[in-house]
């Protein structure tokens, strides 16, 4: 059976990229994934959880000395590693929290966790979701004159999506990409996927 395999690694997030000239891109490194990857542990070899990674630093003048600039490396490597996090942990939340929808509205969570790899290749294991795979077409790939067998499992979809917030969840990123229709020869069945930019609300959250 197909499954699809989400991997949130901090290595090809389109973040380290940059359109503005004055400010340089923040390629991967082995070297600085160790280190970040070094200092954490120091922090948390007490069995305290780690600090929530505050970003400030990263964005100070760029250092001129070698120690400094890997100093700095080290700290955007923590920041797109705590990016990749929070998008996982928003997507399994949401999935859960959405589990009545799921083969449905949704796709059916398989599981979750995080992928093993060789040490000498890689400092961190990133995170993994499991998801059915869906024979699907998106909406403009939809012939017109089969548009209006779409039109009540559309409907169905809209009215799912409208039940997030009872959940605490907010998907954040729904566009024509993320609308898939299945089976696509016949569309009975809409389903919303990729919640890697999904919002959830906790009790102690404000209004």
């Amino acid at each position: 059976e197909k499954v699809v395999v989400k991997i949130y690694d901090p290595r090809y997030l389109n973040e380290r990229l940059s359109k503005i000239a004055s400010i340089p891109a923040r390629p991967w490194t082995l070297v600085a994934e160790r280190t970040a990857a070094f200092s954490r542990a120091l922090a948390t070899k007490d069995g305290s959880p780690p600090e929530p990674f505050e970003d400030s630093q990263i964005y100070e003048d760029e250092p001129k000395d070698e120690e400094g600039r890997a100093a700095r490396a080290a700290l955007w490597e923590e920041y797109f590693l705590s990016l990749s996090t929070e998008s996982f942990e928003g997507e399994w939340q949401a999935y859960e929290r959405l589990s009545h929808l799921q083969c449905s509205a949704i796709p059916r969570l398989l599981t979750h966790g995080h992928l093993v790899l060789p040490q000498d290749e890689r400092a961190i294991e990133p995170p993994v979701i499991v998801l059915e795979n869906i024979p699907s077409t998106t909406l403009r790939d939809i012939p017109e004159d089969a548009l209006a067998e779409c039109a009540e499992a559309g409907k169905l979809l809209v009215q799912a999506i409208d039940s997030f917030a009872t959940q605490g969840v907010f998907h954040g990123d729904i566009n024509h990409n993320n609308v898939l229709f299945s089976p696509p020869e016949s569309p009975v069945r809409a389903v919303l996927i990729d919640f890697g930019c999904a919002g959830i609300r906790r009790p102690d959250d404000d209004d």
